[in-house]
């Protein structure tokens, strides 16, 4: 089991509440390890600007504690009220831009492809032909959506920019983009290339952390079990130190899948720390991502235990859960899954349906315009609901926020 440590969150008030209601709080969570040090540092920041009281500032500094704390420790409903105060402070189009790519990273990374792809496309407009920092990460995530998104035939055109941006580059913070889409598109060769070259000291604790998973999947694809093991480990170690924890339920659903086949006790544990750790930070299955990963997991620990027909179900249950949200090529991989599970079942003839199934997704990608996609009231729950909201026009700054430290007991 992990060791719980206090975590350094920050939790939005009720909606009507003024913005000085948002001290930070200390909350058991995951690791070991002090790690309020950053968020601390950008509250003294937020603080530090609202004196100040330029108002560019004072939407950089919020757009900062959205980037560096709140996203990457899986805080989204915070992320969304700070993203929108930042917006609220600025008409400079540069700057929203850049509130709207750091805002949209965690539902970009986990799936959420409808919602970020929006904000996303609004924050290109805003940008216009102007090519500021913000721009290698608005592309390469941009051509993250398209890959997800029932494969956006612009995809190609996207990928090709950013890696010529240098965002796909060890120092350009998304390699991870360019190895995860490769190997998810069965590209091993462009995925080898991808994952050349160490992630250098400089590069952040989540975008380490989501290079180690989408070089484990990558591992895992070519064979190589033991090195996918080291490096999902290496990201549950990240988060332990530095209480980043955007990509551990994806690290904790690929360490189950290994395990599953081997050490069936050790994969349903990773199983209950994985679920442990989702009911402590709130995530739901409205994260797609997550939710076929999950899926997919608990189908190998169903076959290990000698039940392919019910891990089958679950592989059906995660295909379906990736069609539902538009993931092309993770519905590939789920109705693959099941083809497995369905052969080892002895159903044959179900299993060759599952991989006609797996088949058509995977050419769906490539191979015809995508039909216009518009999910269902329940399919999205995160940054969807605030798209219109965030992106309304500047209204009077908010009241200055008052920096407020928690102290972590020893």
């Amino acid at each position: 089991m992990t060791t719980p440590v206090r975590l350094l969150t920050l939790v939005d008030a009720a909606d009507d509440a003024p913005a000085t209601s948002l001290p930070p709080r200390t909350t058991e969570l995951f690791g070991d390890g002090d790690t309020g040090a950053d968020a601390d540092r950008a509250l003294r920041a937020v603080h530090e600007a609202d004196l100040e009281g330029d108002p560019q500032r004072r939407s950089l500094a919020r757009a900062a504690l959205v980037q560096t704390v709140l996203v990457p420790r899986r805080q989204f409903r915070a992320a969304r009220r700070w993203s929108r105060e930042a917006l609220d402070l600025t008409v400079d189009p540069r700057i929203r831009a850049h509130v709207l790519v750091v805002a949209w990273l965690g539902g970009a990374v986990l799936g959420d492809a409808w919602a970020a792809e929006e904000a996303l496309l609004r924050a290109s407009q805003l940008l216009g032909g102007a090519t500021p920092l913000t721009v290698p990460a608005l592309v390469a995530l941009r051509s993250l959506v398209a890959h997800d998104l029932l494969g956006r035939r612009e995809h190609a055109a996207l990928h090709e920019e950013a890696s010529q941006l240098g965002a796909f580059e060890p120092t350009g913070g998304y390699q991870w983009v360019a190895v995860r889409t490769a190997v998810e598109r069965g590209d091993v060769a462009a995925a080898v290339r991808a994952d050349e070259g160490a992630t250098p000291p400089g590069v952040s604790d989540a975008a380490r952390q989501l290079r180690g998973v989408a070089s484990a999947s990558l591992a895992m694809a070519v064979g190589r079990p033991e090195r996918a093991h080291v490096l999902l480990r290496e990201v549950l170690d990240v988060a332990r130190q530095s209480g980043s924890t955007l990509a551990v339920p994806e690290a904790w659903a690929r360490l189950i899948v290994l395990d599953a086949g081997v050490d069936l006790h050790a994969a349903q544990q990773h199983f209950e720390d994985f679920e442990d750790f989702e009911a402590s930070v709130g995530s739901d299955t409205w994260l797609p991502r997550e939710n076929v990963l999950r899926l997919l997991a608990r189908a190998a620990i169903r076959a290990a235990d000698a039940r392919s027909a019910a891990a089958a179900s679950s592989a059906a249950a995660a295909a379906d859960a990736a069609e539902t949200a538009g993931l092309v090529h993770l519905a590939a991989i789920a109705h693959r899954h099941r083809a497995v599970h369905l052969a080892a079942a002895g159903h044959a003839s179900e299993a060759r349906l599952a991989q006609s199934a797996a088949a058509r997704w995977q050419r769906s990608a490539t191979t015809r315009e995508p039909r216009p996609y518009r999910p269902g009231p329940d399919a999205t729950r995160s940054l969807a609901d605030d798209l219109e909201d965030m992106l309304r026009g500047p209204t009077p700054c908010p009241e200055t926020v008052r920096w407020q430290t928690t102290a972590t007991p020893g």
